[in-house]
């Protein structure tokens, strides 16, 4: 079949050349496919002098930390040497005074890095109790690379700041602030998001306000073939075009599912390689419980969920029909989902998954009975009397003693 070390699934990609590989120390091919759009306007936000916070949005797994790392490694590796980029994660922080660390952390090392072996290491003060106290000691840094401009980029701060209490929240969104809004700081943000936090302070957040935001989609067919050409090299022979076919079907166009399904079919022996067999695997893959269980729970809201379910329930079809009996709020999910990229707005005014692979996944989930009865039931029992009006009645008993009452002789 093909290599599966080719693939590099659920890890972080940022190649869109071809490469040295630095253990290999041979000539790789790229790993980064499409967002030549996204690429660019970030990058022309990035390198504007308007100061101006760069947003990427995007659901989990839709390759935001890929886009952060790439375009991070390409403003470092700038001919003009003139931007220093700082990744910071976001695994660990919850409070301000830890994202400051972090941040002044990170630009020591890469000052330290460019500093000559006889130069004393960069220092600064650990003790940090406001943001005034933060910034002062982020200029006296700065100050040693006075001709450059540091992008601070820091992944996944929705999670950052959700993490945190309604104090540190405050505290954070005040950082944050800060270093958007004062002009003389040779500094520039570029941050993602899974979502907008649904917390009063982003109202009124420069950081939402003033950003230009880049929302991450699925690849169109295209861009999607040429993904999978990339990354199989040769090997693509072994694909039929309906096998491609199926593949962008059951991944909706996302690079994460479609490097699932191909991780299991490089490691089906040959007499066995079909996508079947690679989607009865995949679906009990722990990442991806890990990561499906976390969409579903944190970043869907119960409407979502009831869609989600009632197209599992519906064997990944929900009819015009059925979508017309259900709540508005119903109808609304479904529409968001849309736009999510997880569920395709048919001709015929039905609703079906755009990633085909959630249906089997859905089914195999060991909570998905009990999140049925928790979010269905009600609606379940209004589309049965779509069909069966009486569905769902109780037969009504009529005594002699009630015939008597109403004036009839038995």
């Amino acid at each position: 079949m093909f290599d599966p070390t080719t693939i590099k699934f659920g890890e972080p990609v940022w190649h869109d050349e071809p490469y040295t590989h630095p253990l290999l120390r041979k000539e790789v091919s790229r790993d980064f496919y499409d967002r030549e759009i996204e690429k660019s306007r970030v990058e022309m936000v990035l390198r504007s002098v308007s100061r101006k916070p760069a947003l990427i949005i995007g659901e989990r797994r839709s390759g935001k930390t890929s886009l952060l790392r790439l375009l991070a490694d390409k403003l470092d590796n700038d001919p003009s040497e003139r931007f220093i980029s700082v990744l910071i994660p976001w695994q660990g922080i919850q409070s301000r005074d830890v994202l400051a660390k972090e941040i002044l952390q990170g630009i020591r090392a890469r000052i330290d890095k460019k500093r000559q072996d006889s130069e004393q290491p960069a220092s600064f003060k650990h003790d940090l109790n406001t943001t005034g106290e933060f910034i002062a000691t982020l200029r006296q840094l700065l100050t040693l690379i006075s001709d450059k401009t540091v992008i601070i980029c820091i992944d996944e701060f929705d999670s950052i700041v959700e993490d945190a209490t309604p104090d540190e929240q405050d505290k954070i969104f005040g950082l944050a602030h800060a270093l958007i809004e004062i002009t003389d700081l040779p500094v520039n943000l570029l941050l993602t998001m899974a979502r907008i936090p649904n917390i009063p302070e982003t109202r009124s957040s420069p950081i939402i306000a003033k950003s230009e935001q880049i929302h991450l989609h699925p690849f169109s067919s295209d861009e999607f073939n040429k993904m999978t050409e990339g990354l199989l090299g040769e090997s693509i022979r072994d694909l039929t075009p309906e096998d491609l076919r199926r593949l962008f079907e059951l991944s909706g166009g996302w690079p994460y599912f479609a490097k699932l399904l191909l991780i299991y079919l490089a490691e089906l022996p040959p007499e066995k390689a079909t996508l079947d067999q690679a989607l009865e695997l995949a679906v009990d893959n722990s990442s991806v419980e890990q990561a499906l269980s976390n969409i579903y729970t944190t970043h869907f809201d119960d409407s979502e969920k009831a869609i989600v379910l009632l197209l599992v329930k519906r064997n990944g079809r929900v009819s015009a029909e059925e979508m017309a009996a259900v709540d508005t709020s119903l109808k609304a999910a479904a529409d968001q989902l849309t736009k999510r990229g997880f569920v395709l707005k048919n001709k015929d005014g039905s609703y079906s998954f755009r990633i085909g692979f959630l249906k089997n996944w859905f089914q195999n989930w060991v909570k998905y009975d009990l999140e049925v009865e928790r979010h269905l039931t009600e609606i379940l029992q209004r589309l049965e009397r779509l069909r069966d009006p009486w569905a769902g009645s109780k037969p009504a008993i009529v005594t002699d003693k009630d015939l008597e009452r109403y004036g009839q002789r038995v």
